[in-house]
Parts: structure tokens; C-alpha cells; sequence
């Protein structure tokens, strides 16, 4: 963590006061117990200190917040032998049909180090893919977000969309993910299984590991 330092405050108070320290400074914030905070932040700092008219130099430690990171691990397999013109254009984490747990945006309390994740039925996080079924390999797709978030069996899931360039037709499958917490600077792996033959595709999830 890194230490902020300010200098003399006579004139500006008469008695013993609060600093809160934050960055990256937020334009739109007005409220000290409400700093807003956005899924794509790559990072957050805050301290508190307190200070006094004769006060010369006061030092404010600060502790930082990192995004977590989520890893889905998507393996293509082939059923006997079948070959596939599908491939993976999109992968997205999104809530479930009437869930709240995925929130793109919360707010910050330097008062306590709180964070209140704004609950909404929020806009999915897309990534864009080219996992072609037929490469019979694992590939990698990364999220990061710095708003944590606990949820229960179901209330999340993985889309996966589907495009077929022997027709062009396109097709959604989701999958869900057990429940767990999403926390601060933590790295969270999950192995997606997406087993196909001529005429069906399949996906299963594994449990989380960190």
C-alpha cells in the first residue's frame, strides 16, 4: 500500500478532523459514504487519518482493492468421432431468469470499507471468442471484475453462443454455476466441458477451484 501526505491545515479547521483518502478520484462522487465503483475499475485505494490545526504533516495509510479474476477453462470433445462446424463466437457470465448477483456497479463507504454492489438484473459481461468445436482443445476466456459477489446454485450462468458456419444459424446455451463468492484479488477456475456429436452439443461445469 502506498502513503499520501499532506501539510499544514491551520485556518482550515479549529478542532480534530477526519481525512478520507481515496484514487482514482471519482468526478462524480459528492458523498464521502458513497464512492461509486464500476465492475471494469482495475484497482481502488482508500485510507482514513485524522488531523489537527497544528498538524505540519500527517501520513494516511492506504489499502488497496484488486479485481478478482474468473478463468473459464473451455474444453471441446468429440463424441465418436463426430466432426463440427460450430464455433464459440461468445462467452458471457450473466444472472439467471429473475437473479440479482452479477451487479456492474456498487458503491464504497470510506467510513467502514464497505462496498454495496448495486443489485439490478445488470447487463451480462461478454467476451468475444473463436473456439472452433472441432480443435478438440482447452481454451481459456478471462473475466475481471472488482465488485465481489456471493450467489447460490443457479442464479448465475455462463452463455455460450454458438454459430455454424455451414449455415449461419446461431444458438445460445447457457450453463450454470454452483454457488460461491467472488472476492477481492482472488483467481477463480472453472472447467467447461462442451461435448458434441453431428447433431447435439452438450456443456457441463465443474465445480470452482481458486
Amino acid at each position: 500500500a502506498s502513503n499520501w501526505s499532506g501539510t499544514s491545515w491551520s485556518g482550515y479547521i479549529t478542532g480534530e478532523a477526519d481525512v478520507y483518502v481515496y484514487k482514482p478520484y471519482k468526478k462524480s462522487n459528492s458523498n464521502y459514504k458513497a464512492i461509486p465503483i464500476y465492475y471494469t475499475d482495475n484497482y481502488f485505494e482508500y485510507g482514513h487519518t485524522k488531523i489537527s490545526p497544528t498538524n505540519t504533516k500527517v501520513s494516511c495509510p492506504m489499502t488497496t482493492l484488486l479485481p478478482y479474476q474468473v478463468n473459464l477453462n473451455i474444453s471441446c470433445q468429440s463424441t465418436n468421432g463426430a466432426t463440427s462446424s460450430k464455433y464459440i463466437t461468445r462467452v458471457e457470465i450473466a444472472n439467471a431468469e429473475n437473479a440479482q448477483a452479477i451487479c456492474t456497479n456498487a458503491t464504497f463507504d470510506l467510513t467502514n470499507g464497505t462496498m454495496t454492489p448495486t443489485k439490478s438484473h445488470a447487463a451480462p459481461w461478454p467476451k468475444s471468442a473463436e473456439i472452433a468445436l472441432s480443435y478438440e482443445k482447452t481454451s481459456s476466456v478471462y473475466f475481471n471484475s472488482l465488485i465481489p459477489i456471493k450467489f447460490s446454485d443457479g442464479e448465475v450462468k455462463v452463455n455460450i453462443t454458438l454459430n455454424n458456419s455451414a449455415n449461419m444459424n446461431t444458438e445460445v446455451i447457457p450453463v450454470t454455476l454452483p454457488s460461491t463468492s467472488w472476492e477481492y484479488g482472488k483467481q477463480y477456475n472453472y472447467n467447461i466441458t462442451v461435448k458434441y456429436t453431428r447433431t447435439d452439443v452438450t456443456i457441463s461445469v465443474s465445480d470452482v477451484y481458486v
